[in-house]
């Protein structure tokens, strides 16, 4: 047995031989050859994650955007949202002696006209928080003495913009990397940095004023805007396929639905008391926002609105409309150094560059890096519009009315109108990569009517999908005495 066994690999050695030194030469080949292998593997997995992964998170962002944009989810988030919120606002208005007109949940009312049978009224998931007015140029509200620095920080992975002094849980922290994979196709500038809130207060005249840290974009939306993302499993989970959502919803108590809301219930558990949320950026990184409603002098004599429908192609309220400009209080670049953080630390900076960026087509991009923050002084149409706040003849006007904020996200806005009487002005007004397509101007006496928010028959939605903080500016704006001259036609 032995021997047939030995002569039948005797018979088969030639081919036996060729296979070694075949196999052998293919091994010689891989390892002179290692390098080649290895970046055509890379090159390999970059399609693969180009042309595969990137459209299926395309696909789910396309989804999650248009779930936010669905009318039965946005009356089920203000529904929570207003369970969560509104014991606590009654109590901080309580406990800082504040009207609940000056502080309440955001809500627009639109009276019948002449051949109409009843007003319209549309709450929103933000507040609306009316304040002293103050004019230009604003001093005082964000001094540069209450700014903490942010130290060198590498960030090398989605932790590190998380939670300094927290530990996040494996499930957390799944939800986390699955949010960043659906956005992070949207975010151009992830280490841009920008002032986060740490606490607003009144000083003895009942000025504003506003403590704050240098953080990253980055961080805020992974501990921000990751929050809507965080509702949105809620809606997905619990409710999504129940046909009485609002029963089951009406049932649940507000802790049991915080119980399915980890990230914003460590938010709340860190203030020192809960009420204070509203003022206080405990708990997490959220980016102070500043917008502007802008009216511009029309040829009839009235004033038109700057308003955009927001493109598919950002991180947050996709598809919504939007009063402009409107944006993060950030840097002008993405310096981490000390001196870089002092100096982009001005809201007049941070206002008039927004609406160079917003309304006249200053680009967003990385040539900022090497723009001194004071340029944007001298951009030709932020020159036309300073020379018209402090000229002798006197163009502009632009006040500060109060502050908004997403109870969504937990970011707060300043809010803010400006009058422009300057019409040479609108010729240069254009859009950036935040807008559909392009800046509408919309007459503000036809804002005041019903029929351009509903329609005739019913057919308009633009009301429900207001962006809630640019309901918020849009509130406190009808209740400031410039807006209604410019109403009246004074």
């Amino acid at each position: 047995m032995v021997e047939e066994y030995i002569e039948k690999i005797m018979k088969n050695m030639p081919s036996i031989i060729i296979n070694v030194i075949f196999i052998g030469a293919f091994i010689i080949y891989l390892i002179e050859h290692i390098q080649v292998i290895k970046d055509t593997a890379l090159l390999i997995w970059s399609f693969i994650r180009k042309y595969i992964i990137d459209i299926y998170w395309r696909y789910e962002r396309k989804r999650y955007n248009a779930e936010l944009m669905n009318s039965t989810y946005i009356q089920w988030q203000l529904g929570v949202i207003k369970k969560i919120y509104e014991e606590l606002l009654q109590e901080y208005r309580s406990e800082n002696d504040i009207s609940e007109k000056d502080l309440h949940i955001t809500e627009l009312t639109f009276e019948a006209g002449e051949d109409e049978e009843d007003g319209i009224s549309r709450e929103y998931e933000s507040y609306t928080w009316k304040m002293k007015e103050i004019p230009y140029p604003f001093d005082g509200i964000c001094d540069k003495e209450y700014l903490t620095f942010l130290g060198k920080t590498d960030f090398k992975s989605y932790k590190d913009y998380l939670y300094r002094d927290e530990k996040i849980n494996v499930r957390e922290m799944k939800m986390i990397n699955r949010y960043a994979s659906l956005v992070k196709r949207t975010i151009r500038f992830p280490n841009r940095i920008g002032y986060m809130l740490d606490e607003m207060y009144f000083d003895e005249n009942r000025n504003l004023k506003v403590k704050a840290h240098v953080g990253t974009y980055m961080q805020n939306v992974l501990q921000s805007h990751i929050l809507e993302y965080e509702l949105y499993r809620f809606y997905c989970k619990c409710f999504k396929k129940v046909p009485d959502w609002d029963k089951k919803l009406k049932a649940m108590s507000r802790k049991e639905i915080m119980e399915h809301l980890p990230l914003r219930k460590r938010i709340h558990a860190s203030q020192k008391k809960e009420c204070e949320i509203f003022c206080s950026g405990a708990g997490r990184d959220s980016l102070l926002s500043v917008q502007i409603m802008v009216m511009v002098k029309n040829y009839s004599g009235s004033y038109d609105c700057l308003r955009i429908r927001r493109s598919e192609n950002v991180a947050a309220k996709a598809g919504y409309i939007q009063l402009i400009p409107s944006g993060g209080f950030e840097s002008i670049n993405s310096d981490m150094c000390r001196e870089a953080q002092w100096t982009n630390y001005s809201l007049n900076k941070v206002l008039f560059r927004e609406l160079a960026e917003e309304c006249f087509g200053l680009p967003d991009d990385e040539k900022n890096d090497k723009m001194n923050p004071e340029a944007i002084y001298y951009h030709t149409d932020i020159e036309k519009v300073v020379k018209g706040l402090i000229g002798e003849n006197k163009t502009v006007e632009f006040e500060f009315l109060g502050v908004a904020e997403s109870l969504v996200g937990l970011r707060p806005e300043f809010c803010f109108l400006m009058k422009i009487d300057n019409m040479d002005l609108v010729n240069d007004i254009s859009c950036n990569e935040e807008s559909d397509k392009q800046i509408h101007l919309i007459d503000i006496r036809t804002m005041e009517k019903k029929a351009f928010w509903q329609g005739e028959k019913n057919e308009y939605d633009d009301l429900t999908k207001f962006n809630c903080t640019s309901a918020a500016l849009f509130e406190l704006v009808r209740q400031s005495n410039l807006y209604q001259e410019c109403l009246k036609g004074k």
